[in-house]
């Protein structure tokens, strides 16, 4: 993730040079071609009026480059976050869990009311008003009254554009801060959109060390909060996700209740809000969007989840290894590892049951032969699809075994396209696949048919 920030600022800022020069060749033939008298007031409004324009141009251009950039930022931060929670969900959990803002649909909204909220056209006017005010300032220096135009217009377009480069930094600045807030931004509502009674999201701090690193930045490290609690900065600063001051490089990243830490408890809020960079300026919000109906907890899926998470604690505890002055470590039980890996199963199972219930999920038509799908958290390969007078025949494999079924087109089957990570083994191929018929069945036209292995 820190990767990410660095690639994307370094894009971006050989982008703004770029812009830069460009704009400082169409200034020096504007300063060049214009036939002035003698310098004098006159002609120094002409010089300030033809360089303030410039700098307008290119401010404009540079906002308009960094807010065309930002819904790649937005959606690389949430394809990260994606695989992490799908890592950490298999590590932690045993199965992958559907994510409820996997989606294009929640990234195009998402990142259209972060960008709307955003300072950054604002900030890049401050920018182009502080090079404007140095430039005006930097020609009232100059000792030119009475000089022709021809002999003046060097050291002109020399100040003007020394003023414009050592403003870049501001520049720089903008570009840094505003990725980073788009960035942790789409982080932050990706969590936000996970966090559920039954699975509570937490959020953590994570710094980069380097030789520039902050005593801040060191303080806050690896401090972890409720989803919808600030974060703490030593000053007593308070704010949602990073960064909350210029040239921070802290990322926030999810952390579910479930796996077993807890968040510092935070007091009363206290101190202030910090500065304006770590949040958007106070522009009108947009509007509110539909509710979305949030999925009542699954009876079936927490007593899953309950026994997965118990057994994995228990083949944990005997893969363990023993200090000293410990008992010595359990011998490995095969028929507790086998358990669990069933348990695991019909954790999925349950997922599926839910998906198919809610009819979410691929609509039958399409399905692409040879994909890979998931099934509640269960790896399924589409082995082939055919139209059929009746609709689509459909053959869908786990593990060796297949399932032949045929649906109308229209039909939503209970699979997502995401990265599966649970692959029934031989000892449990028939009870997934056993699982996966029952979900589809009251999908099909036609009873689900397991073809022989």
């Amino acid at each position: 993730m820190h990767g990410d920030l660095d690639k994307f600022q370094a894009r971006l800022r050989r982008r703004s040079l770029r812009l830069l020069q460009e704009s400082m060749g169409e200034l020096r033939a504007e300063l060049f071609s214009p036939r002035i008298g003698e310098w004098g007031a006159a002609s120094n409004l002409a010089a300030l009026s033809i360089a303030g324009s410039a700098v307008d141009r290119l401010q404009a251009r540079q906002a308009a480059a960094l807010g065309s950039a930002l819904p790649a930022v937005a959606k690389v931060s949430q394809g990260r976050q994606a695989d992490l929670l799908h890592a950490l969900d298999a590590r932690y959990s045993g199965a992958v869990r559907p994510l409820r803002f996997d989606t294009l649909a929640w990234l195009e909204e998402q990142t259209a009311s972060q960008i709307r909220l955003r300072q950054f056209p604002r900030s890049f006017a401050r920018y182009g008003a502080a090079a404007t005010a140095e430039i005006e300032e930097a020609l009232a220096k100059l000792a030119l009254t009475g000089e022709p135009w021809t002999k003046a217009r060097p050291q002109v377009w020399r100040a003007v554009k020394g003023t414009v480069g050592e403003k870049q930094w501001m520049v720089d600045r903008i570009l840094r801060t505003e990725t980073a807030a788009i960035y942790n931004g789409t982080a932050l509502a990706a969590m936000i959109e996970e966090d559920t009674p039954d699975e509570p999201m937490m959020k953590r701090l994570v710094s980069t060390f380097d030789s520039v690193t902050g005593r801040d930045s060191v303080a806050v490290h690896g401090q972890i909060r409720k989803v919808r609690e600030p974060f703490q900065d030593p000053r007593g600063r308070l704010y949602q996700a990073p960064p909350n001051r210029p040239h921070d490089r802290e990322i926030v990243i999810p952390h579910r209740a479930s796996w077993g830490e807890r968040p510092v408890a935070l007091d009363e809020p206290r101190g202030e809000v910090a500065e304006e960079t770590a949040s958007p300026e106070p522009l009108p919000a947009p509007p509110t969007p539909p509710a979305i109906a949030k999925r009542r907890p699954d009876r079936a899926v927490s007593l899953a989840s309950a026994a997965v998470l118990l057994l994995a604690g228990q083949v944990a505890e005997r893969q363990r290894v023993r200090g000293p002055e410990e008992a010595p470590s359990l011998p490995r039980d095969k028929g507790l590892s086998l358990e669990l890996e069933r348990a695991r199963v019909q954790l999925a199972g349950a997922r599926l049951a839910v998906d198919a219930r809610a009819g979410e999920g691929v609509r039958s038509d399409r399905l692409q032969a040879g994909s890979e799908l998931a099934a509640g958290g269960l790896a399924v390969r589409v082995v082939s699809v055919k139209p059929t007078p009746a609709g689509l025949r459909i053959v869908l494999g786990i593990g060796d075994a297949r399932v032949t079924f045929e649906a109308d087109p229209r039909v939503v089957l209970p699979l997502r396209r995401v990265a599966p990570t649970l692959r029934a083994s031989r000892a449990t191929e028939d009870l997934a696949l056993a699982l996966l018929i029952a979900a589809l069945r009251p999908k099909s036209q036609a009873p689900a048919a397991v073809a022989m292995r």
